[in-house]
């Protein structure tokens, strides 16, 4: 003890202690073995890995043979720009064109309702005198006959410029069970001339097109439309609920959902209602507002703790908490629906009537107003209307005759039937109600709402030329037919027909893709460029999470096959399921409205450059340390287009290494290789339609638009030509193997060797074994979260990364361009966590330095730069966060920045899906009868039971049915929904042995000496101390929950998992500016009235309270 002692008492001289100044190096007697256990590392990684293969390969293909340029930020902005201006003009012209023609076109036809009545009624009454009797089945035949011709699924040819074709939605028409068909003839010579004229004029159409009100759509070029598998598939394709039809037929709306939690909606009224909200919602567009009331006997804000009723735009992430929060509330009581309508029409007031100083604020914080800025509407759901509201509409109107809201109701429940309160209330406000009585009727009556709406702006467009009328702007969304990413302008139809009964005919829309704008915008890390709208909303964006292209608008039947259930009364049941699903049946937006907020690293001065594209002011070039912005308002749209510029990045290429050569392709399959090509990386749009692991060979084999051409693939050619000495070292497959059970080489373990990769900096990794791959891809595919992946990392150092939750260990080392900084490839293996922690007490047993790490009240630690415990003399702490192992220690290396800290948030991760349902908001008393809960719980099960909810008993319905050799089985549901991560990042950068005193405020008196390993983002903790609750826990904590220790709390102060930001805590808005674009008239002087009589209506519930209470007197006295 006393040499110990004097040890002590020297070091403590000869190391300076860290009091927020800079330490200074100094020699340490472990030194020398610290210095065996790093060589051992060393030695164990390029033997592990075969580093020398992948270094020599790259010496002979690429080093040297790269070139590396800058571009001229002002010179290619500018040209960018023109081109853009261009596309976008060339799009609205031909958009155009269509409207006028079809406009022109409709004056030629007299539209005659009662041709539609005689033909469904003729097959079914007898023939009038003279009459031929095979009338309507003649006219029919010819009529199928005539659509076959052009109907989509008949197209032999894919993407036929030179032909049209037309889809028929499935509820449109078929002989027999003819619906509303009110429109043009679609193969009107005139039209189809237009078509073919417009694709001359512009042949990088990618699709024009129109869609009707009866749910026709003609598009060209024609394609050969996929609903696959065909056996268990059901096409929903439906114009009228796609983006672009919703988004051009109406002005910005804001919308108070006014919801009926009374008793008697309990059960299955209560599920139609949210599903109905849920289809209520896909109507909706970020340009549209909203916020929600619930009532009963008494009433509240759906969102109350989220965003205190305020109006939020109705974005991805607001409508899914509107639906999660809608599950959180208790029905119950008695509606009183008087004083519900009295509050949501004063919270219009107060949200638009403020203050000139509290409007001021507003203005600089939000933009131009609160909301749309366009129609006031209140939708009121609701199983029954006891008490009239009509005293409440009346007075509202006398006090507002300039600024009246619109009523739509909706008369839920299963056989509930008409509503005359309902009715009425919705007459006086100048809106309308539909009935919702089975789940068929919810997609229709979803935008009965909107039709109202839509004959408004009719009447202000005819009073406008065309070249005067809005063009509308539609953000992301995904194709339906897996052509991918892509936004559209569309522009409403006039019905221009003698003896019309609507305003608009169709809508007609022109789409402008992901890859043709690709093709024109740069997009690698030197110089990138997105779009942006007036309300920051992203229009592209390299870095927009795009998903994997598949059919959508369709709904697979879980292996029943519809040959032999289409328009039969079988019911398939179906439950809650994942996000993926939800967009392939059209009710989660395919691309999820992002603000640009939440794909930038957001500064001072992108926060500045930001508010400026929403202003529409571009001048000049705005500097941001290594980063610089410009931008550029595209006239004639909402649009700007802005550029990011990055001194720090170089494009990188490889030049053929003579005139006309062609890259050399030596790629061979192996069954244990495996290849994968990261998300957002080559392509990402064309190669969208595969995972990461299904990308490869559709690049190197095939000739996508965006993706290098054949003359480009040099260098990603060379990168497979450099690993192929690596590829053959590793085993083939064994006969009567598999992937998992083939052995490995001898000198890997299984307990410790998972798989060894090779990533290349444009995104392609190769790796061994195949079958571990979702280790590798969980690495390589989040490449901008980890350092040792960037284009800086320096050469021969090797990073160690620690994914606590997989219980893996990646070792990587990067390799440099001899001539340029950049990195070309990094080689990596992954262990398991015990690797380390087994290999640091098998080198330091033997060596007689780290003898010292046995004395008592002294710990020696292994820890990366992440600050996770990777390896000890003492054991059992194996895998912990140091802030979990010793947080009080944590918190003071992090004040004295020792250890520094960085959070970011990812706006656009993958979460499993939350579950919802537990009340937090109810009007019942807070203690309810034990018996009383038992019987609701039962009650509810029922319900639920007589509902759609058995599916939770029936596994395979969860999964998705996929058709192979005629055989139907499933596929496991991915169960995820994207969601927005916090990122606590935490290093321990340090070149030199410190030592700090800790005194006793840092709950662990004594000293600590951290000792850096060179070339290895490791280091060594050697703890002098003993501290206070240190008991350490035994296993690894994938919470950040509190520990109990002896009976004493600790709270862990730092976070180092990523956790989840709920949606309600992101509903804060950023400035915008009202869409240029849009048409906010909510009245119109030429609008019809409508006569709202009240007798019949209240002579009817009369009739109804008399039939009640006679049945009432009858059973009281029986």
């Amino acid at each position: 003890m006393l040499i110990y002692g004097l040890f002590l008492a020297i070091s403590f001289n000869r190391f300076q202690f860290s009091n927020g100044e800079e330490p200074q190096q100094q020699p340490h007697r472990l030194d020398a073995s610290l210095q065996r256990f790093s060589s051992q590392i060393n030695k164990i990684f390029d033997e592990q890995s075969r580093f020398d293969l992948v270094e020599k390969g790259i010496s002979e293909q690429i080093q040297g043979k790269i070139n590396s340029r800058t571009l001229d930020f002002d010179s290619t902005s500018n040209e960018v720009y023109k081109k853009i201006q261009k596309l976008l003009e060339t799009k609205i012209k031909v958009l155009q064109n269509i409207v006028e023609v079809a406009e022109e076109t409709s004056k030629d036809f007299v539209y005659d309702g009662k041709w539609i009545h005689d033909a469904v009624v003729s097959k079914f009454r007898p023939p009038l005198p003279g009459e031929d009797p095979t009338k309507f089945e003649k006219e029919c035949a010819a009529y199928l006959k005539k659509m076959a011709k052009v109907d989509v699924f008949n197209v032999t040819k894919n993407n036929d410029a030179t032909k049209t074709a037309i889809h028929v939605n499935v509820e449109s028409f078929k002989c027999g069970k003819l619906k509303k068909f009110k429109t043009v003839n679609c193969s009107n010579e005139k039209m189809e001339q237009m078509f073919k004229s417009n694709q001359a004029f512009d042949p990088t159409l990618t699709r024009q097109y129109f869609g009707t009100y009866s749910g026709l759509t003609k598009m060209m070029p024609a394609i050969k439309w996929l609903a696959e598998p065909a056996e268990v598939t059901m096409d929903l394709y439906d114009p009228r609920y796609r983006p672009w039809f919703i988004g051009a037929e109406t002005a910005p709306k804001d919308i108070i959902f006014l919801i009926d939690y009374s008793g008697s909606v309990k059960g299955q009224t209560l599920h139609l209602t949210k599903i109905t909200i849920r289809h209520v919602l896909m109507t909706l567009n970020a340009y549209d507002y909203f916020t929600a009331i619930w009532y009963n006997s008494k009433f509240g804000y759906v969102m109350q703790d989220c965003s205190n009723g305020t109006f939020l735009p109705a974005t991805s992430r607001n409508k899914r908490l509107l639906l999660t929060m809608l599950d959180k509330i208790e029905e119950r009581d008695q509606a009183s629906l008087p004083q519900a309508l009295n509050t949501t029409f004063d919270h219009f007031s107060k949200d638009f009537d403020k203050s000139n100083d509290k409007r001021e604020k507003l203005k600089k914080n939000l933009g131009d107003v609160e909301g749309s800025g366009g129609h006031k509407i209140v939708l009121l759901f609701t199983d029954g209307i006891e008490n009239w509201p009509t005293e409440v509409i009346e007075k509202y109107i006398d006090e507002n005759p300039n600024d009246a809201i619109r009523v739509f109701g909706f008369s839920m429940g299963y056989g509930i039937g008409a509503m005359p309160p309902l009715d009425h209330a919705t007459c006086l406000t100048k809106g309308n109600y539909a009935i919702v009585d089975s789940i068929m009727d919810v997609r229709l009556q979803s935008k009965s709402y909107v039709s109202k709406l839509s004959d408004i702006l009719a009447l202000v467009y005819k009073e406008k030329p065309l070249i005067e009328r809005p063009v509308t702007f539609v953000v992301p969304y995904m194709d339906v037919q897996g052509s991918g990413a892509l936004f559209s302008v569309s522009m409403p139809i006039l019905n221009q027909m003698e003896n019309a009964t609507s305003g608009f005919l169709a809508i007609a829309g022109v789409d402008i893709s992901f890859s043709q704008l690709r093709e024109i915008l740069p997009t690698n890390n030197h110089l990138y460029s997105f779009i942006i709208d007036s309300n920051g909303i992203v229009f592209f964006h390299p870095k927009l999470r795009i998903p994997k292209r598949e059919t959508y608008a369709v709904r697979r039947t879980a292996c029943y096959n519809i040959q032999f259930l289409r328009r039969h009364g079988t019911r398939v049941p179906y439950g809650t399921t994942d996000e993926r699903v939800m967009r392939m049946l059209g009710l989660v937006d395919s691309i999820a409205t992002t603000d640009i907020f939440d794909l930038e690293n957001v500064t001072k001065k992108f926060a500045e450059f930001r508010r400026s594209m929403i202003d529409g002011i571009c001048k000049g070039i705005i500097e941001d340390g290594p980063r610089a912005y410009r931008c550029f308002k595209i006239q004639g749209t909402p649009l700007t287009l802005a550029f990011v510029y990055n001194r720090l990045e170089t494009i990188i290429s490889m030049p053929p290494p003579f005139p006309g050569a062609r890259p050399k392709l030596t790629y061979l399959h192996r069954d244990l290789i495996g290849w994968l090509i990261a998300d957002k990386t080559i392509c990402p749009f064309e190669l969208g339609a595969y995972g990461p692991l299904e990308r490869f060979e559709p690049f190197i084999f095939g000739d996508h638009q965006s993706c290098p051409k054949p003359a480009d693939k040099f260098l990603p050619f060379a990168f497979i030509r450099s690993i192929q000495e690596w590829e053959k070292s590793w085993p083939t497959l064994d006969e009567n193997s598999t992937c998992l059970t083939n052995p490995l080489p001898f000198n890997l373990y299984p307990k410790y060797f998972i798989s060894a990769f090779v990533q290349f900096f444009q995104g392609i990794t190769v790796f061994y074994p195949k079958c571990n791959s979702e280790y590798v891809r969980d690495f390589t595919n989040n490449y901008q979260r980890f350092s040792s992946l960037q284009s800086t990392t320096k050469s021969g150092k090797i990073f160690i990364n620690h994914e606590p939750f997989s219980g893996s260990v990646t070792a990587t080392k990067a390799i440099n361009d001899v001539k340029f900084p950049s990195r070309i490839a990094s080689i990596g293996i992954q262990w398991s966590y015990s690797f380390l922690n087994d290999l640091f007490f098998n080198v330091t047993t033997n060596d007689p330095g780290w003898k010292d790490c046995l004395l008592p009240n002294r710990k020696c630690l292994l820890i990366s730069n992440e600050a996770f415990i990777v390896g000890g003399l003492h054991g059992g702490n194996l895998g912990l966060h140091l802030s979990e192992f010793e947080p009080k220690l944590f918190a003071h290396l992090i004040n004295l920045t020792v250890i520094k800290k960085v959070t970011f948030r990812d706006y656009q991760s993958d979460c499993p899906m939350e579950k919802r349902g537990a009340p937090i908001l109810s009007g019942s008393p807070p203690n309810r009868p034990p018996i009383k809960v038992l019987i609701q719980k039962f009650l509810a099960s029922i319900y639920s039971l007589l509902a759609f909810d058995l599916i939770y008993f029936v596994r395979e319905i969860f999964a998705r049915p996929i058709i192979t050799n005629g055989n139907c089985h499933y596929e496991t549901p991915e169960n995820v929904e994207q969601c927005t991560l916090e990122f606590n990042k935490y290093s321990i950068n340090l070149d030199k042995t410190i030592l700090i005193h800790l005194s006793a405020n840092s709950g662990c008196p004594g000293s600590l000496t951290i000792m850096p390993l060179n070339d290895i983002n490791l280091n060594v903790f050697i703890l002098d101390s003993i501290c206070y609750n240190s008991k350490p826990p035994t296993t690894i904590q994938k919470t950040n929950n509190t520990k109990l220790n002896n009976e004493t709390t600790i709270i862990q102060q730092h976070k180092y998992t990523p956790f989840r930001i709920p949606d309600c805590q992101l509903t804060n808005q950023n400035y915008r500016r009202l869409r240029t674009d849009l048409d906010y008239t909510r009245f119109h002087h030429a609008e019809p009235e409508k006569e709202c009589v009240i007798a019949a209506a209240a002579t009817n519930l009369n009739n109804k309270i008399l039939i009640a209470t006679f049945f009432i007197v009858i059973i009281l006295f029986y």
